[in-house]
């Protein structure tokens, strides 16, 4: 189980190897605006079937705490679920990271001000659920606001089932 704190600045965040990200495309991909290519065509629809990125997005600007577990693994956030956004299939070929989205504005860039985490997944295919935590301390405001991203494990890519555009904010 792995956690983190992820300021989001850009509309959302992302999960990815990017290898399978690079190989989705047929050209040179160094120094391209990728996240306006996906929210201005289809390509962002088609990158996430494809298992190339699992986005988190349309979500405030917000230092968020971020779980990352398999599926055989516990985590006392999951009294506090809200919501779930199951499943995103996920291809790890090399090495995994996560990002703000702002990484994908000038993809590969040197000295970006978007600096990818890497994280300790396995090569593989797995099926990505994203849930949505909310703690409320004893006068219901917030306490602790996150995602739990849970991974299992498959023999094959499995099918996009979530919600690409699915409000995953509190």
């Amino acid at each position: 189980m792995m956690n983190l704190n992820l300021m989001v600045r850009t509309n959302g965040f992302a999960i990815f190897d990017p290898g399978v990200v690079e190989g989705f495309f047929e050209e040179d991909i160094s120094g391209k605006n990728l996240l306006d290519l996906f929210i201005s065509t289809d390509i962002g629809d088609e990158i996430v079937k494809a298992g190339c990125l699992v986005p988190i997005i349309n979500i405030p600007k917000y230092n968020y705490h971020i779980i990352i577990k398999d599926d055989s693994e516990e985590t006392e956030k999951e009294n506090s679920v809200w919501k779930e956004n199951a499943y995103f299939p996920l291809l790890i070929k090399n090495e995994c990271y996560i990002a703000d989205m702002g990484a994908f504005m000038e993809w590969g860039a040197h000295g970006q001000e978007v600096i990818p985490v890497k994280l300790a997944i396995n090569p593989g295919m797995y099926a990505v659920s994203v849930k949505l935590y909310n703690d409320r301390d004893h006068f219901e405001s917030v306490a602790d606001a996150g995602y739990i991203i849970e991974l299992s494990k498959r023999d094959h890519l499995p099918p996009l089932t979530a919600d690409i555009n699915d409000d995953m904010i509190l």
